[in-house]
């Protein structure tokens, strides 16, 4: 035992000393396990417990189906000779996160708590805006994997079909976390809302309060699974609960202003009068249950410019919701936990590095928060 302890702290160091001289760059990637087991003329289980003990602290990071590649700063770090604190940190790695973009209604929150928990365990973060332009998308990723990033987590944007790079990283076994969307048939862990049994708990809040006439808008569904999950969260509380006899439950699912790469004035002025055109068809509506918080302000808007009281005449419900100026909720709402949404997928994301094999799909519950605006 004692013999092979001293194998494996040889390798070890050997390897060590080589990343901190600047002989393995950093970003490089180190020799094949059985490349270095003939080297060293060691088993590779040897090989295998030191390459553990250099990720564990923080001379290696291993990508899935790649290999290992010595990490970006350690040959700035101090020797540790294979031993560690209880308390060090987990990696000393850049990783990347793209977003679509955030607000105060959604997306600051969680970021937040993406950087802190990168932050505590040792990593530096390089956040990217995508705009929900899938051209663009492609681009930050692109230029993360030339930074040569630990891994990286993605909020996919609204799109029809699935980015390239995106497919490309999960194929060259990039460490990737979906946070807030999922895109379908895709082996990457993911960290977001119950969607589905969101706006199920919101509507029957709703049908709790007496309404019996309500509308889901939202935007078209694409291949992210969070619109897709709400929209059929929806249908089957309709189908449980309402009928002609006793209510009635529409859907207005062409809403296109929101979404980031198609925001326009034009766009914002065609979805207006759809939701005029509606409200106006449908004048039994009690309750509009808005997809996006955004459609939510616009549905608002559309109300006062053709004389609908919000809420004596119609109540607005959303999901996701900004503070007011006096700290009040304006609109009943769907609250989700991006707290705990941002740290998870950090936390899944420094096991990946580490090389552990997940295919974690976490789906956190939200709650309802009634606003202000509710009809008393």
């Amino acid at each position: 035992m004692e013999e092979e302890k001293c194998l494996y702290q040889t390798v070890y160091d050997t390897l060590q000393e080589r990343i901190r001289s600047g002989r393995i760059r950093p970003g490089e990637r180190l020799p094949a396990e059985k490349a270095l087991a003939e080297e060293f003329d060691v088993s590779r289980i040897t090989i295998q417990k030191a390459m553990s003990m250099l990720v564990q602290d923080g001379y290696i990071f291993r990508r899935p189906g790649r290999g290992s590649f010595a990490s970006m700063n350690a040959d700035k770090m101090e020797s540790r000779s294979g031993e560690r604190s209880g308390d060090q940190r987990e990696a000393f790695d850049v990783i990347g996160l793209v977003m679509e973009d955030f607000s105060a209604s959604f997306g600051i929150e969680m970021l937040k708590a993406i950087e802190d928990e990168a932050e505590k365990k040792g990593y530096h973060l390089c956040m990217k805006r995508s705009m929900g332009d899938q051209l663009r998308e492609k681009k930050m990723l692109e230029s993360l994997m030339k930074m040569k990033v630990a891994g990286v987590i993605v909020m996919p944007t609204h799109g029809q079909h699935y980015n390239t790079e995106i497919l490309k990283m999960v194929g060259d076994g990039m460490p990737v976390v979906f946070v807030d969307r999922y895109l379908e048939g895709l082996p990457v862990p993911f960290v977001g809302t119950d969607n589905e049994k969101a706006v199920e708990e919101l509507v029957q809040h709703l049908l709790d309060r007496g309404y019996r006439r309500m509308a889901l808008f939202t935007a078209p569904e694409t291949e992210a699974d969070s619109l897709k999950k709400r929209i059929r969260g929806y249908r089957k509380m309709v189908a449980r609960h309402l009928s002609e006899e006793n209510g009635a439950g529409y859907l207005l699912d062409s809403i296109r202003s929101t979404i980031p790469d198609l925001k326009s004035e034009k766009n914002t002025d065609d979805d207006a009068e759809k939701i005029a055109a509606f409200l106006k068809a449908h004048p039994d509506v009690e309750v509009v249950i808005a997809a996006e918080f955004d459609i939510a302000v616009l549905t608002e808007k559309v109300c006062r410019q053709i004389g609908i009281r919000v809420p004596q005449d119609l109540e607005i419900t959303c999901f996701d919701g900004p503070l007011s100026a006096y700290g009040e909720y304006t609109y009943t709402h769907v609250r989700q936990d991006e707290e705990q949404m941002g740290k998870r997928a950090v936390q899944i994301l420094a096991r990946l590095i580490r090389g552990e094999s997940l295919m974690d799909r976490v789906y956190m519950d939200a709650k309802v928060v009634p606003g202000t605006g509710a009809r008393g």
